[in-house]
Order: C-alpha cells, then sequence, then structure tokens
C-alpha cells in the first residue's frame, strides 16, 4: 500500500492531512482517529513525527487526546472554518507578512521565555542542555542543524506552560520552520543562533525573567538581520 503522505515525514505533513481530512468531512467531530500503529503505516511516516503531529493538532484544539482511549476529533470543531486557524496570513497582506511574522514571534516567544525561565525544572534544563550540545556537533549539517534549532524553541514553550501562548505560536508555526530551514542554511547565521541560544539557556537556567525575554527577542531581530544580509529574504518561500 502506498503511504499517503509520501515521503514527507515531518509533523507539519501530519496536521495538514487531517485538516483536509476534516475540511473534506471524511473525518467528523468525535471521531476517533486510528492507533498510532495503523496511523504509521497508512501516512508512511516516523513514530516521532506522528506523535509531533498529533501534540501539535492538539494544542491547536482540532483533536482531543485522552490518555488510555486515544485520539479523536474535537467535538467543537467546524469544518467550514478549519483552515482559518492554519491559513498562513500572506494569504490575506502579502506585503506585511514578513514583517509582521517577526513581530508575532518577538511578542509570543519573547512572553514564553520569560514564564518558561519561571516554571522551568531540572529535567527540561536537561534536556536543552542536550539540544545545544548536540547542535553544536551538527554545525556542518544545515538540514539537522535546523530540526534541532526549530526544537529548541518549541522547549522553551514546553517550559513555558501557557496554553494559550503556544496556541497562538502553532498559528505561525510552520512559517517559522520554513524560515528556520532557510536560515541554517548559511553556516554563520548557524553559529550566531547557536550562540544565542546558549545565552537564553543560561537565562532560564539562572531564572533570570528580568533580561530572558528581552534576550530572546533580540535573538530573533538578529536572525532577521543575519537573514537579510545573507540573501536569503523570500517572502514567498516562509
Amino acid at each position: 500500500m502506498k503511504p499517503l503522505l509520501s515521503k514527507i515525514s515531518t509533523s507539519e505533513a501530519v496536521v495538514n492531512y487531517f485538516k483536509s481530512e476534516i475540511e473534506k468531512e471524511r473525518l467528523h467531530a468525535g471521531d476517533q482517529l486510528p492507533s498510532e500503529r495503523v496511523l504509521q503505516e497508512q501516512l508512511g511516516i516516523s513514530r516521532f513525527s506522528l506523535r509531533e503531529g498529533l501534540a501539535r493538532l492538539n494544542a491547536l484544539g482540532i483533536i482531543d487526546i485522552i490518555h488510555g482511549k486515544g485520539a479523536f476529533v474535537s467535538r467543537d470543531i467546524n469544518p467550514k472554518s478549519i483552515g482559518i486557524v492554519l491559513v498562513p496570513f500572506r494569504a490575506h497582506n502579502p506585503d506585511r507578512f514578513y514583517e509582521d511574522l517577526f513581530e508575532a514571534r518577538m511578542f509570543i516567544e519573547g512572553s514564553l521565555a520569560v514564564l518558561a525561565a519561571q516554571r522551568r525544572s531540572d529535567k527540561d534544563l536537561t534536556t536543552m542542555r542536550k539540544n545545544l550540545e548536540l547542535a553544536g556537533t551538527r554545525l556542518n549539517n544545515p538540514e539537522i542543524f535546523g530540526e534541532l534549532d526549530y526544537k529548541f524553541h518549541r522547549l522553551i514553550a514546553v517550559m513555558a506552560g501557557n496554553l494559550f501562548l503556544t496556541r497562538m505560536l502553532d498559528i505561525i508555526d510552520d512559517s517559522i520552520q520554513s524560515f528556520l530551514f532557510e536560515h541554517a542554511k548559511n553556516h554563520l547565521s548557524r553559529k550566531n543562533a547557536l550562540k544565542r541560544h546558549w545565552e537564553i539557556f543560561y537565562c532560564i537556567g539562572k531564572k533570570d525573567i528580568d533580561n530572558v525575554g528581552a534576550l530572546t527577542r533580540r535573538h530573533i531581530k538578529g536572525c532577521k538581520k543575519n537573514f537579510e544580509s545573507a540573501g536569503l529574504k523570500n517572502k514567498e518561500e516562509l
């Protein structure tokens, strides 16, 4: 049987697949999703990508995950309006898309970083340190570094533990991923990003709520400048 998602093996593909199934009314409010094993076989993706995609769907309120029972399409979902949740803003305002994306990131991720510094656990710090140490060994691999860069920012959201801010981040998540993978193609950008990530990590570790938000916003602003100076700016690709 040919995998439904062909060779696409990202959480983004999982989100888009189930969004489409609900929009086309092949899945309805309250329907139970197949087991993880069945979905892996049907979609032809890894267990990690599937779980990450399901977690994003859950964070967006599209599905409900009930421990011991499985995943269900939310009973509050409206197939006519589900696209509004995930439609990129550039479709409505293409000229402002690029600037708006970075403004949104600075606002949302700066706030999440402050909460992460307040709420992080020792286990959270260990996970983040491992991410950064691995990223340091992958500076010459743009694709893997881009994945680790993305995971670093998602770890901050997990540490923060704020459902609504995380859902706001999820709305622009696809655009963030596209930017980070493009940004990671430049070696200097990778080095600068890793340096800033370590600085943010130490601020979170020290629970430095006075500086971590501003540091995170400066990091995102710096990424924007690096992106532009490297000649990589392309609104249509984000």
